[in-house]
């Protein structure tokens, strides 16, 4: 059996994957003492100056081995080393395989996915919503300018940042909507995936994709629960979702079944690390050399991105902790 290490270079993401997995059968854990055969390093979304481990000369090691995968959650693939990414794309190298997120505002305690959890999700009646940005992908803004009865399309979004109070009504509100409807749009933004596809398995309610590019995480029968739409045939959503709305209710019951077995907090680790042993098994041809390695340096876009992140979530631990000084609820993290 496979022993494998994944690199603490972010505590955060670390320690959520870590924290609530069921233990595994198909691989082991590396002890401290014993040379992993898989090496999975977190690429930080956000600066860690105090993470443990980094992309030092072992790492570099490992590429020269075989060993070494990615995970990386940035909206801009930068493919140097085999991993899961969820920039991957149809058109990305084999040796790169579709991602999932783990990110603050979907698994904190005041966040979406907790909402979700806690809510009554009592019986939809909505046919199929979408609320979210319009302004990153032209398919968004397409869904946005339909008209159609039976659903809700806003714009609405929940930028780091934001007051604290309104973001958590905002977000409120879109757990709402997601929960009153039969079917949620899901198309892509930046990325080619998106966070509302887990948010809806999570929810069990039906996923709609609309993403052209994107390229599925490994190891689940997608055509089970979900349902793909082309892009350019975003402005059909409403009559293509009345024809299978009889569906919808086992298409959702199944999405939330894989949500639990391979995306929630207790199964999410086995399916970045099982994710990595399907790319393991490929062959060496498919992997890429060590003259890749210097495309490992952050772009000044993502080094932004990053930083503004931090800040803001500084920022919100901080009105976080002043507000239990003053007697009130605390936020996420």
């Amino acid at each position: 059996m496979l022993k494998v290490r994944i690199v603490r270079s972010h505590r955060w993401q670390h320690d959520q994957l870590m924290s609530e997995a069921r233990p595994p059968t198909t691989f082991q854990w590396a002890g401290q003492d014993d040379v992993a055969d898989i090496v999975i390093f977190i690429v930080p979304p956000w600066p860690d100056d105090s993470a443990p481990e980094r992309l030092g000369i072992s790492r570099v090691r490992d590429l020269l081995g075989g060993r070494l995968y990615l995970f990386s959650q940035f909206d801009e693939g930068v493919f140097w080393a085999p991993g899961v990414f969820v920039a991957a794309t149809v058109e990305s190298p084999p040796h790169v395989a579709g991602g999932f997120y783990i990110h603050p505002d979907h698994y904190g305690p005041d966040g979406p996915g907790a909402m979700i959890d806690e809510a009554d999700p009592g019986e939809p009646n909505l046919l199929w919503s979408f609320v979210g940005r319009g302004d990153t992908a032209s398919v968004r803004s397409t869904l946005l300018s339909l008209h159609d009865e039976r659903s809700i399309a806003r714009e609405s979004s929940t930028p780091w940042g934001m007051p604290e109070r309104e973001r958590e009504r905002r977000q409120a509100d879109y757990v709402t909507t997601l929960l009153r409807s039969k079917f949620v749009a899901c198309p892509r933004g930046h990325s080619p995936s998106t966070h509302r596809l887990f948010e809806t398995m999570r929810a069990g309610r039906a996923p709609v994709v609309l993403s052209d590019a994107w390229r599925p995480p490994p190891l689940v029968d997608w055509d089970a629960c979900c349902i793909r739409i082309p892009e350019i045939d975003a402005r059909h959503v409403p009559a293509i979702l009345r024809e299978r709305e009889d569906d919808a209710e086992d298409i959702g019951r199944r999405a939330r079944d894989v949500w639990e077995q391979r995306f929630s907090p207790r199964g999410m680790v086995h399916q970045l690390v099982e994710s990595c042993l399907l790319l393991h098994e490929r062959p060496q041809t498919s992997r890429t050399g060590l003259a890749l390695a210097a495309k490992a340096i952050p772009n000044r876009r993502t080094i932004r991105r990053g930083r503004a992140m931090a800040q803001a979530m500084r920022r919100s631990r901080q009105e976080a902790r002043g507000r239990t000084t003053s007697g009130e609820r605390p936020s996420g993290p």
